[in-house]
């Protein structure tokens, strides 16, 4: 590890700093750092979460594709240091300005993505800490380091509570027997849109008992039979 990168580390493991200024940093060197900074020592894991705001779109989105190209190089013994952070995109739910209004179903995947995550780390860090004695390895390993990217159009956009997320949720397990009329009904409800075919997150499809889903959770539509 290069000294500097140690002693960012040592900086931000001392709880007492709260300010910490980093200069001649240009370019890729700043997600290069961060990067390094990641990497997982044996006995010294990193479990925080880093929220990265740029000036704008395009610079969001070029540090998200260095940091995701240095994060997925291959470690000595050809590991992947893929395991060691996670790194994400927040960016705007609207395709350009938000005062023309057209929604961009992706970018709206995107954000449900990072609002999840952050959801599942903080339940993890609950449920670990009730029982840190006996789940400390457990901790360590589930709770890597957090990298998220996002500029200020995109942090300016309310977001839902976890309240009313969870009201709008269908949960359905493998196994589960359910009325298909009253699953089409819940979806309208939600805002889905019935088509032949799904395309796009909102929409839905039913062929007999086949229901295709396209949601805003996951990159890929579901289909349920």
């Amino acid at each position: 590890m290069l000294p500097q990168v140690g002693a960012l580390r040592h900086v931000l493991e001392n709880k007492s700093e709260k300010d910490v200024f980093l200069e001649g940093l240009v370019g890729s060197s700043q997600p290069l750092l961060f990067a390094a900074l990641s990497q997982k020592e044996k006995k010294k894991p990193l479990p925080s979460s880093f929220l990265f705001v740029l000036p704008d779109a395009d610079e969001a989105g070029y540090f998200y594709s260095d940091l995701m190209q240095l994060e997925n190089l291959p470690k000595e013994g050809g590991e992947s240091a893929g395991a060691a952070a996670q790194v994400l995109f927040f960016p705007s739910s609207y395709r350009r300005a938000v005062k023309y209004g057209q929604r961009d179903a992706a970018n709206e995947i995107l954000r449900t993505e990072v609002l999840a995550r952050l959801n599942t780390s903080l339940s993890t860090l609950n449920t670990s800490l009730s029982s840190l004695n006996s789940q400390l390895s457990t901790l360590n390993s589930q709770l890597s380091t957090l990298f998220i990217i996002t500029y200020p159009e995109a942090l300016a956009e309310l977001v839902a509570s976890q309240k009313t997320i969870d009201n709008h949720l269908i949960q359905l397990t493998t196994g589960q027997t359910t009325d298909i009329v009253e699953l089409e009904h819940r979806l309208r409800e939600l805002g889905f849109h019935e088509e032949d075919y799904v395309y796009e997150p909102g929409q839905f499809a039913v062929r007999g008992s086949i229901l295709d889903v396209y949601s805003f959770s996951h990159e890929l539509p579901f289909r349920i039979d």
